[in-house]
């Protein structure tokens, strides 16, 4: 596809499993659950939890980038943190996948491709992620 944006952006924190995990209610649940990394990637692109710190902002990032990467311009989104991988698909579909060796800090890639209008600034409708 000759008409798109590829953006791929590596964050060397944590990553988010690690940060999910250091929430008490988190470890609470986990002793009930096996729950994997993509399914906790999952449930922060849904805004289910909350970081500890209590600064504004903190942990509204991710549903904000989930609702953005709905957009029709959006071809592709994917998020991979330590063993989990999310592909966000049409209608919010979000596939879950477990990889064998995990990636420390967290992957974000968008395709992001021309409006299909006519609107030539690509860059502009990918603001929002940022």
């Amino acid at each position: 596809h000759n008409d798109c944006v590829q953006i791929t952006f590596l964050d060397i924190g944590s990553g988010i499993p690690a940060t999910v995990r250091k929430n008490f209610m988190e470890k609470i649940q986990r002793l009930f659950s096996d729950a994997t990394d993509s399914e906790l990637i999952k449930s922060a692109l849904h805004g289910e939890f909350r970081t500890t710190t209590n600064k504004p902002n903190r942990g509204t990032r991710l549903p904000q980038i989930f609702n953005s990467a709905q957009q029709s311009n959006i071809e592709m989104f994917s998020i991979f943190s330590g063993m989990g991988k999310c592909l966000v698909g049409e209608n919010g579909y979000i596939e879950s996948v477990t990889h064998e060796k995990a990636l420390d800090g967290t992957l974000y890639y968008w395709k992001i491709v021309k409006d299909e209008s006519g609107d030539d600034d690509v860059a502009y409708n990918s603001k929002r992620f940022f």
